[in-house]
């Protein structure tokens, strides 16, 4: 059998490798690029190809997923409900996120639940639906989560909430200049430590407003299908 990974994996993995693939890439994606580069497999260049088909999604709406599973990648939820009532004149906005987080969004679901340009979709897609409500979106407002790596795949407009996290390595694909982060000398970016959630702490309301007017006024409009 062929067995191909990293030469630079650890616990001593590479030693039952027929095929060890050495790469200077820093981040994830560039890396699992080569790895399947290494193994013949063609890539997956426009992920629009291959949303999967399903019940129609909304369009053109602002995408907000607020949900993490770590403590200490989570913006406060207060924050996403500031940006979301300054936003909401100008877009309808859906809420995403899985069937076991909604203790999380729950304080940005009932201040809007008598809204009905806020849409309360968590729990209530599949992948594929979110896949096919993120490539529509006209924003993607989140923190780090699979909503927003789709929209990198996708090629959506996003806002990126990041705090202890090496953004080069496993942020965003290719769109570093979407993060929002603020990070100081010595901070410590071991997400697993749930008391630096200090540092989502130092990302301002007006701030991530500004940052998502702006992803707003460059976003190129998504036709119905």
């Amino acid at each position: 059998p062929v067995r191909i990974g990293f030469a630079d994996a650890r616990e001593g993995a590479p030693l039952a490798y027929t095929h060890r693939v050495e790469t200077t890439e820093v981040h994830t994606v560039d890396r699992m690029h080569a790895l399947v580069h290494a193994a013949g497999v063609p890539i997956i260049e426009d992920l629009r190809l291959h949303a999967p088909e399903g019940p129609k999604m909304p369009r053109g709406v602002i995408a907000v997923a607020p949900t993490s599973r770590w403590a200490s990648k989570r913006w406060p939820i207060d924050r996403f409900a500031s940006v979301v009532e300054a936003l909401v004149d100008s877009s309808a906005v859906a809420i995403v996120g899985a069937g076991g987080e909604r203790a999380q969004c729950a304080p940005l679901l009932e201040r809007f639940q008598e809204d009905d340009r806020v849409l309360d979709l968590v729990g209530r897609t599949s992948i594929g639906d979110l896949m096919r409500l993120v490539e529509g979106a006209s924003l993607v407002l989140a923190n780090d989560s699979a909503a927003l790596h789709m929209a990198v795949g996708f090629d959506r407009p996003i806002v990126a909430l990041y705090g202890p996290t090496d953004v080069t390595r496993v942020g965003p694909w290719r769109r570093e200049a979407d993060v929002v982060q603020h990070l100081e000398a010595g901070d410590d970016l071991r997400h697993k430590r749930d008391e630096q959630v200090s540092l989502m702490h130092r990302i301002g309301v007006d701030e991530v407003i500004e940052r998502c007017r702006r992803a707003l006024s460059h976003s190129p409009a998504r036709t119905p299908s």
